[in-house]
């Protein structure tokens, strides 16, 4: 994928802006769960647009957590098909909110440590 270097400066200050957000929110302890699943689907496309690699160091954590709760919330559009084709749970319903709910207090601590990560890396490079 080619990108220009306007596209890559946008998406790496949206980037940026997207994280110190999420620090925020993490800090407050306001960050529902299905916010982090939708970070982390935002992080690895600003990521990508920026010209790198969702299995770079600084965003794998993002990836792993992506990859194994992408059967809710409407799943990455990644796979073949349509974007539902493999969500386990009727979008909406109280199983997938309870899902996602689970999901959250699973990998918050996780998601938390990766933000932190990618914070300091974002501020240092």
């Amino acid at each position: 994928m080619l990108i220009n270097a306007s596209d890559r400066e946008k998406a790496d200050a949206a980037l940026r802006t997207l994280v110190r957000d999420l620090q925020a929110q993490i800090d407050e302890g306001s960050l529902l769960p299905e916010q982090m699943i939708g970070a982390c689907r935002q992080i690895l496309h600003l990521w990508l647009r920026m010209g790198g690699d969702t299995t770079e160091a600084a965003v794998v954590g993002f990836l792993g957590i992506e990859s194994e709760t992408d059967y809710v919330l409407g799943g990455s559009q990644s796979h073949a098909g349509r974007p539902v084709d493999h969500v386990r749970f009727k979008p909406g319903s109280a199983a997938e909110a309870k899902e996602v709910e689970e999901l959250g207090r699973f990998y918050l601590e996780y998601f938390s440590r990766n933000i932190k990560e990618l914070n300091a890396y974002l501020n240092v490079g």
